[in-house]
């Protein structure tokens, strides 16, 4: 059944040939996408008050979009088919639905629900690639993703106060926070599955990005006409709905540069070359990333610490004790890094294997004819 489903996936399409790349280029683009996405926490907090996120969103993934597909054009020389529509609106959806659930989860929610709710994304791209038999429940993986979830888990919720929101908005808020992380789960997933088997890692990301911008326009179109639905995302937007303040600039041009072009794109390219689950075991190293950044910047005096967790203005918290879960990420990530070169070393060696048996085949062929042609000779 899945081999006839992938024949009509596929009847029509060149598929992209497969490329060799070193297990410490990908493991290094991996990090380097969770470190940009953990210091753009702190650009946000930072950079972005008073502004609709909804209308954030929207101009980080207008600018994104075209500019990642220049770039991809510039480096691949490929425009995709109109035909191949749907290779991008479904990867395009799961970007647009995990950035727009985690804004509407945290106007519902809080914060500290928001970032708990995050290492479970390794969790859910394990589940969803074993059953789809896309990968193999190994025990150093599955042991990886479990200590640097609980790491991960410990850092947030050790000491957090939670909201008070009503029992309905709490439970409203975290059926948004599962949908956001199935969002970038499914994102991985389906890029690995399709996408990138047709198309290079930088169109994917362009191309996804535009589809997910008509999706933000869309919604930034019906929640700034609504009265209720945008006092709802932005009670404190006291200058105008599509309003941008001049303190923001910075922050979103992080975003834009940072997170959306440099973090997608190098995460996307190691989906190319990495399974799912270990692309979205690295999610976990954005507190630890944040807490570095923070404390990097409050010892230099460039901001000032917060005095407690309900502290809103423009500051960062401190070394604290729960980011002793810093730890459990740490052997976490050991076992899945091992995993997975575990996994390259073995692949090496039924490649090496095949190669040997396949000579082997050919040298016997090549002295049967030869013995052939001397018993001819003979007779």
């Amino acid at each position: 059944m899945a081999k006839s489903g992938e024949r009509f996936l596929y009847a029509s399409v060149q598929q992209q040939p497969e490329e060799k790349v070193s297990a410490f280029k990908v493991h290094l683009a991996l990090i380097t996408t969770q470190c940009l996405f953990g210091a753009g926490s702190i650009v946000g907090r930072l950079g972005l008050h008073g502004m609709n996120p909804v209308v954030f969103a929207l101009i980080r993934e207008g600018f994104a979009g075209p500019i990642l597909c220049a770039f991809a054009y510039f480096v691949d020389k490929e425009i995709p088919k109109i035909t191949h529509f749907l290779m991008f609106f479904v990867p395009g959806m799961c970007l647009f639905s995990n950035q727009l659930f985690f804004l509407v989860g945290e106007k519902l929610s809080s914060a500290t629900e928001a970032s708990a709710w995050q290492p479970s994304q390794p969790v859910m791209t394990a589940f969803i690639t074993i059953c789809l038999g896309m990968e193999e429940a190994d025990l150093q993986k599955i042991l990886g993703i479990l200590f640097a979830t609980g790491g991960a888990l410990f850092i947030v919720l050790y000491g957090a106060s939670f909201s008070g929101n009503s029992p309905v908005s709490e439970f409203a808020g975290h059926i948004c926070f599962f949908l956001n992380c199935l969002g970038t789960a499914l994102y991985v997933i389906v890029t690995k599955r399709w996408t990138l088997r047709v198309y290079p890692s930088a169109t994917v990301t362009g191309y996804s990005y535009i589809t997910a911008t008509f999706g933000m326009l869309a919604t930034a179109l019906l929640i700034n006409n609504w009265d209720s639905s945008f006092h709802f995302v932005c009670s404190d937007c006291e200058n105008g709905r599509w309003y941008v303040p001049p303190e923001s600039y910075w922050a979103i041009a992080y975003w834009i540069i940072g997170n959306s072009c440099c973090a997608y794109f190098f995460m996307t390219w190691a989906n190319q070359h990495a399974d799912a689950t270990i692309v979205m075991a690295y999610s976990v190293l954005q507190p630890v990333t944040s807490i570095i950044l923070s404390q990097i910047l409050i010892h230099l005096g460039a901001v000032n610490e917060c005095v407690d967790d309900a502290d809103t203005s423009k500051c960062l918290h401190g070394l604290k004790m729960a980011d002793l879960g810093a730890i459990g990420i740490a052997i976490g990530l050991f076992f899945v890094i091992r995993s997975d070169v575990i996994k390259r070393r073995n692949n090496k060696s039924l490649d090496r294997g095949s190669k040997d048996s396949m000579n082997y085949v050919g040298d016997s062929a090549h002295e049967n004819v030869s013995d052939r042609n001397s018993n001819e000779l003979i007779l």
